[in-house]
């Protein structure tokens, strides 16, 4: 693979002025196929169980120095209904989520390195594909998470990931990340993993690096620097934020932050900084940085249309009564539902969601778990999923995979058995999520049609 002599140079002037073998193994190593690695769902399921259901498919983990990130590889007699593990039972049911090592850091880095039951309200400035949004769910589970994505063409892929991970606790919105300027002392967390120039990418083969050129980083760095200052303004003061690239440079690490330093003298510490050399630390190329607000600083008036969220609405009594008699379980009292047109949304209880409802325009607002038809309520594959009723009966699929197989591509299914409602699903003890039996005992089958397996 060509790499441009423009990077060779900036980054032997830079970093490698002192030794000539570091900069040839840096280089060696760049070129090198990264290891593969998931990120266990502990909220979901324990890392012992995990591992144990992954290991019985053929899958052989490997320890990280993050205790819920394994790298992993296969045995040659794998599992034929699960041919990777992207298709895999464990995946489908949001117990893991396919994730480089040195990427699944940032939030680790604003978390502490621990589970969070506060309610705060969160920002992730540029949420698309969803890896670290699902992350911040996982790590501040009582809190509300602003997934935003500036980039409408990578929303789709977004709204795919929270569906399969769970949203109950995210709204997805649409703006320029520099809109949050407008909102100052709003958030009490912020992650911004800011778009770069995808140095990183070199490890899938691209031409990144052999079309490298310091002008276009320099162009990207402009950008980070306004996005940067638009989240120290919404920050709230004593907020913690993250700032991450994938990328080693300089300028779009180090000289971004100098330029916020100088903006807000006195407003800002940086608390915990990290570059992630893949010859050093066996990951693909990272930078992070931790910031801590310790002043407030004045927002900005921007000509972007404030929309608000007036079409999501609270339920009718009569619709509040249809959702506490389907569920009939103290559990719910922790969500909020809503109404979106048709839809019905269920949402993690938070002292922010009025807050969020007023000033952002969410194109997704917590979870559809249902629709509401003629004064009537048709639940979803959701609604079992995150919410479980204890009123629905449940029923365990056969445990043979070749039934779970057809499941997953949406064949039809026929079950020996009289129930004809709405039943739990599970396999092998784990809860798939609501189905429902119709009239000649077919499994209707609520997965949904994005995660099949093609």
């Amino acid at each position: 693979m060509s790499i441009s002599e423009r990077f060779i140079t900036y980054y032997r002037e830079t970093f490698f002025s002192w030794d000539e073998e570091w900069l040839q193994k840096f280089l060696s190593t760049i070129i090198t196929p990264l290891k593969k690695s998931f990120r266990i769902n502990i909220s979901k399921i324990s890392i012992e169980n995990l591992l144990i259901r992954l290991k019985n498919q053929g899958y052989i983990p490997f320890e990280t120095w993050i205790s819920n990130v394994f790298s992993f590889e296969r045995t040659i007699d794998f599992n034929p209904f699960e041919r990777r593990l992207g298709f895999s039972l464990e995946h489908l049911l949001w117990y893991i989520y396919i994730q480089e090592l040195a990427a699944a850091h940032s939030v680790h880095i604003l978390s502490d390195w621990k589970i969070h039951n506060d309610s705060f309200l969160i920002l992730d400035m540029a949420s698309s594909p969803g890896w670290k949004t699902t992350q911040l769910s996982e790590q501040y589970p009582k809190s509300f998470i602003i997934a935003n994505e500036p980039t409408r063409e990578r929303i789709p892929q977004l709204l795919q990931n929270l569906d399969r991970m769970g949203s109950i606790n995210i709204g997805v919105t649409l703006y320029p990340g520099q809109y949050f300027a407008t909102s100052p002392e709003t958030f009490d967390r912020i992650l911004l993993d800011a778009p770069c120039s995808w140095e990183w990418t070199i490890f899938k083969t691209t031409d990144a690096v052999k079309n490298w050129h310091i002008k276009n980083v320099k162009t990207i760095s402009r950008l980070q620097e306004k996005l940067l200052e638009s989240a120290c303004i919404s920050l709230k003061t004593w907020g913690e934020m993250v700032y991450s690239t994938c990328t080693l440079n300089q300028i779009e690490n180090e000289w971004v932050l100098d330029s916020m330093m100088r903006k807000f003298p006195w407003c800002f510490e940086i608390t915990f900084q990290k570059r992630y050399w893949p010859h050093i630390d066996g990951t693909g190329w990272f930078f992070v940085s931790k910031i801590r607000k310790l002043l407030s600083v004045e927002g900005k008036k921007l000509k972007i249309q404030k929309n608000i969220n007036e079409e999501i609405i609270p339920l009718s009594k009569h619709e509040q009564s249809l959702v506490f008699d389907f569920f009939h379980s103290s559990d719910i009292q922790e969500y909020v539902f809503y109404k979106f047109k048709h839809k019905l949304l269920a949402v993690r209880l938070s002292e922010s969601l009025e807050l969020v409802r007023n000033n952002f325009y969410c194109m997704r607002f917590g979870e559809e778990v249902g629709n509401i038809e003629e004064g009537k309520i048709v639940w979803t594959h959701y609604a079992g999923k995150t919410l479980v009723s204890s009123k629905v009966p449940s029923m365990i699929l056969p445990d043979d995979e070749g039934i779970l197989d057809l499941y997953f591509r949406w064949e039809k299914i026929y079950l020996n058995t009289n129930l004809r409602w709405y039943i739990n699903l599970y396999y092998d003890w784990q809860r798939i999520g609501l189905d429902y039996i119709n009239e000649t005992g077919i499994l209707s089958n609520f997965f949904p049609p994005s995660w099949r397996r093609k």
